[in-house]
């Protein structure tokens, strides 16, 4: 017999904040591959794929076509993709060829997942919410000053039947006036992801001072 037994109140409906809690649990804790464009560098496309036991792996193709790894909470970025994001914020930077294969290394405040989570400030947007891959999705909306994403997750309350498991299916963005479309795919799936080797890592310090000199 289905329904709840008298006088027990029925199971709550996830609220706002935990169905974003679940979508960044799940994001953390199980691979998936993302792909779409890019607000940082005009006319690129880029490419992520996670693996919690092996790391991040973020591909920019565009006039810059270069990788930046993520592992530990410590990121690894191509000198060339480093330089080009410098360059985009006002810093005009010329890599050596010598430098060329190195990656650039940053410890972060939290954990990788930072390139992918969810802020916990985005709050529903019902107006727009709507259907995605044939189920419903929900929008979070988060802003600041001259940003915007909408994230669209499933409706954690009553997944589609074959739908995929929590997390974002679709991202929209805002950096400025320039726009993104992200969507998630291959939950669960498994990639093999490589970080850059020791030798060919360097510091922030010490790219800028081998480029300044």
């Amino acid at each position: 017999m289905s329904g709840n037994r008298a006088g027990e109140p029925a199971p709550a409906e996830p609220s706002p904040d935990a169905q974003v809690g679940l979508a960044n649990s799940a994001l953390v804790s199980e691979s998936f591959h993302s792909s779409g464009t890019s607000t940082a560098f005009p006319g690129a496309k880029q490419e992520m794929w996670w693996e919690p036991a092996g790391g991040l792996r973020l591909r920019v193709t565009g006039s810059v076509s270069e990788d930046m790894y993520c592992d530990g909470g410590t990121s690894y970025t191509s000198a060339p993709l480093f330089a080009a994001s410098l360059t985009s914020r006002g810093q005009s930077v010329t890599v050596p060829g010598r430098l060329e294969d190195t990656y650039v290394s940053t410890v972060l405040d939290t954990g990788c997942e930072v390139y992918f989570s969810i802020p916990a400030t985005a709050k529903p947007a019902p107006d727009k919410d709507r259907g995605i891959d044939g189920g419903k999705a929900l929008a979070y909306e988060a802003s600041g000053a001259g940003t915007r994403d909408v994230y669209y997750l499933p409706d954690l309350s009553s997944p589609p039947k074959g739908a995929v498991r929590l997390g974002p299916l679709r991202l929209e963005s805002t950096r400025s006036g320039r726009t993104s479309v992200t969507t998630y795919d291959s939950y669960g799936e498994s990639f093999s992801i490589t970080m850059p080797p020791e030798s060919k890592i360097m510091t922030v310090e010490e790219f800028r001072a081998a480029v300044q000199g």
